[in-house]
C-alpha cells in the first residue's frame, strides 16, 4: 500500500509515497507513522529492509503523521480493527493511510487541520488529498 503523487525534493523527482515506520500505543490512544518519497514501486521494492543492494528513499521523510484520541479510536482503535489486525499489522497500515487521507482533505476544504490527526510536512497538512492509493 502506497500513496502516488508527484513531489520534487531538492530537485529529485519522485511519484510514491510509502509508510515506512509507524508506531501504534492503544493504551495512550495515539499512533505515528512516517511517510517516505520513492521514485516509484520498483524503487520502493528495492528499499525494503533484507533487500540485497537496499536502496535509500529519495527523502526518509517528507511527511510525519500523528493521530490522537478520537481521531484514534475512529480509525484504529480496536472496536475500528479487525480481529487479529494488531498482530499482524496490515489493517492497522491500511487505517492509517485512511487517516492522512481524510485529514489531508478535510484541511483542503476547510484550511485547518483535523485537531486529532496531524499531517506534518513541509508539503503541508494537506499534502495527501489528492495522492491516489496505488
Amino acid at each position: 500500500m502506497a500513496f502516488s503523487k508527484k513531489l520534487t525534493v531538492r530537485g529529485a523527482e519522485g511519484n510514491y509515497l510509502r509508510l515506512v515506520a509507524y508506531r501504534w500505543d492503544a493504551n495512550a490512544r495515539e499512533a505515528s507513522a512516517h511517510f517516505a518519497l520513492f521514485v516509484d514501486r520498483g524503487h520502493s521494492e528495492r528499499s525494503k529492509p533484507g533487500t540485497a543492494h537496499r536502496e535509500q528513499p529519495l527523502h526518509e521523510l517528507v511527511a510525519k503523521v500523528r493521530i490522537y484520541g478520537e481521531a484514534f479510536e475512529r480509525y484504529l482503535g480496536t472496536t475500528s480493527l479487525a480481529d487479529g489486525a494488531q498482530s499482524a499489522g496490515t489493517d492497522i497500515l491500511a487505517h492509517i493511510y485512511a487517516a492522512a487521507k481524510d485529514a489531508s482533505i478535510a484541511a483542503r476544504k476547510t484550511g485547518k487541520s483535523d485537531p486529532d490527526i496531524h499531517v506534518i510536512s513541509d508539503f503541508g497538512s494537506d499534502l495527501f488529498a489528492d495522492a491516489k492509493f496505488a
